[in-house]
This record gives structure tokens, C-alpha cells and sequence, in this order.
């Protein structure tokens, strides 16, 4: 990894953004995948224990 920006060659920073890129795709799709899980958990922690009460 270089420090000065100045010294990247077009295909450096090409690298760079498609890297960037790619991180951040992984970050949406863990988050929203992490969100999902919880809704779904909690959804169905709360649908069970309404059945629950019910009978």
C-alpha cells in the first residue's frame, strides 16, 4: 500500500475503487442480512409466544 495518493497509477486506482466497491457491497449485504435475521427472529419470537397465549 502506498501512502501518497499522487503516486497511484490509473490502474492503482482503478484497483482501489473496484476494492472499495466490493467492500462495500459486502458491508450492505451483511447488514442488511443481519437486520433481516433480526426481524425474522423477533417476528417469530413474538408470533410463537402470542400462539402461546392463545391456547
Amino acid at each position: 500500500m502506498k501512502n501518497r495518493k499522487d503516486t497511484f497509477t490509473p490502474e492503482e486506482l482503478q484497483d482501489e475503487k473496484q476494492a472499495a466497491f466490493i467492500y462495500a457491497i459486502l458491508v450492505l449485504v451483511t447488514g442488511v442480512a443481519f437486520v433481516a435475521g433480526v426481524i425474522a427472529g423477533s417476528s417469530w419470537f413474538y408470533f410463537s409466544s402470542g400462539l402461546a397465549g392463545k391456547f
